[in-house]
């Protein structure tokens, strides 16, 4: 393989891996955190950048395949996964899995989920739909990779401009369709985040990403980082919100551009292989950085000295770095678990998140 192309896949994974890892972050923190509004203005559009840089034109039959392999696969098979443990769950709490019973209320709750899939709920649709959780942007970027296709081309023929005008008229429209309604799938998502599909595209075309900027561009991105979570103007997109369209726009390119040049820096050879081993544990960590396995241990022995370790964290107001770690267990055991399972099927074995 050429040089110049494993640099660039390693970079890329190491972003990645960058980002997962931010992700979990900023799920341990408290919500309304600096921590969680800086993380928030770029994390996840950056997966959709990173999409758009990958984007490759191809036939229609063979681009949606693609996708579907690497992103409807796994999202239906992480998802019956979660259900299978949240009714194991019901059923240790709640005992026989009856029609009457909670497991069985749950299970059609969770497969109706699924089908919808939206990793948050209006509070219309609370008492009808539950949110997915964390795998809900598996089939946004699946419907993003489609509408980015269906853009390009369209608009082949008339030039780069053509093809910018119509990923923001998809992004104004995804915008005002999540302002008025959670679309299966997060459909409105997949068109609010053309222009991050485009952004990463464009950065591959004119080589964006290898030129080195200076000192005092990365200075002035961190002060506008810095004061977009401040001011709470940044882009949320499991939330639907997007503020003001150029400022989160602005934010979450800075936010990126950041990021991949960290990667691109990251020469240490131990931060090097952890990054790349986050990258290609993304997709288990999506979803499973949510079960909490330690919290689950402290409830089975809760008549036991055990229980002081959770009240002693609880004290020492450590609850974020707890959150934190409980969630890299159940994400890393679940994903090694996987490794191993998947070494029987080679053909299913676990992708990043791409």
């Amino acid at each position: 393989m050429n040089v110049a192309i494993t640099k660039r896949i390693e970079w890329i994974d190491i972003t990645r891996g960058i980002t997962i890892f931010l992700v979990v972050l900023g799920h341990s923190v408290a919500a309304q955190s600096s921590t969680a509004y800086f993380i928030y203005n770029f994390h996840m559009p950056l997966f959709f950048i990173l999409s758009g840089y990958g984007f490759k034109p191809a036939p229609f039959t063979i681009f949606v395949t693609k996708k579907a392999h690497a992103l409807l696969i796994p999202y239906v098979l992480l998802a019956l996964c979660d259900l299978a443990l949240n009714i194991a769950d019901t059923m240790i709490s709640q005992g026989t899995f009856l029609v009457a019973d909670p497991a069985f209320l749950l299970a059609k709750q969770k497969l109706f989920a699924i089908l919808y899939g939206v990793g948050n709920v209006p509070p219309s649709l609370a008492h009808i739909i539950q949110p997915i959780g964390m795998i809900w942007f598996f089939p946004a970027l699946f419907l993003g990779n489609m509408v980015f296709w269906l853009c390009h081309t369209l608009t082949q023929k008339y030039g780069e401009l053509t093809l910018l005008l119509l990923a923001l008229t998809c992004s104004i429209a995804g915008k005002i369709m999540g302002s008025i309604f959670f679309l299966p799938w997060s459909m409105d998502i997949a068109f609010g985040a053309q222009l991050f599909f485009l952004f990463g595209f464009m950065a591959k075309k004119y080589d964006l990403f290898h030129r080195h900027p200076t000192k005092t561009i990365i200075a002035f991105a961190l002060l506008f980082l810095t004061y977009t979570t401040y001011a709470r103007a940044g882009v949320s997109l499991n939330d639907r919100t997007y503020g003001d369209m150029l400022l989160s726009f602005t934010t979450a390119i800075l936010g990126t551009c950041l990021t991949i040049w960290i990667a691109q820096r990251c020469t240490q050879a131990h931060a090097k292989k952890i990054f790349l081993y986050l990258s290609s544990a993304s997709t288990a960590i999506t979803c499973f950085h949510g079960y909490f396995p330690l919290r689950y241990v402290w409830n089975l022995f809760h008549e036991t000295w055990i229980t002081l370790i959770p009240e002693a964290i609880q004290a020492l107001e450590l609850s974020a770095y707890y959150n934190f770690i409980d969630r890299w267990v159940a994400a890393l055991v679940a994903y090694e678990i996987i490794r191993r399972v998947a070494k029987l099927f080679p053909s299913a074995r676990p992708q990043p998140v791409r």
